[in-house]
């Protein structure tokens, strides 16, 4: 269950556009909040930066990370006028 007010955002995004994922609740193992099924991208969410974010983006060459309310909503708006 996605509690996070940011990774809820971006996981009705996904979610309404058909974009295969996986939520790290889904998987314990999992690193990032998304991964995207098709092409192996992670995508973190942070409300606000952090020293983790940092330790996070240098563990990872396909790694998307969307900071903030409005930064989620400008991509979430993003996938779903792409598709």
């Amino acid at each position: 269950m996605i509690i996070d007010p940011i990774e809820l955002i971006i996981s009705e995004a996904l979610t309404a556009t058909g974009i295969k994922h996986t939520h790290e609740s889904e998987n314990k193992e999992q690193r990032f909040d998304f991964i995207l099924t098709i092409s192996g991208v992670a995508i973190e969410c942070k409300q606000f930066p952090s020293d983790r974010t940092e330790a996070q983006i240098l563990k990872a060459d396909n790694l998307i990370l969307i900071q903030g309310r409005t930064a989620a909503y400008a991509f979430a708006n993003m996938i779903r006028n792409a598709k």
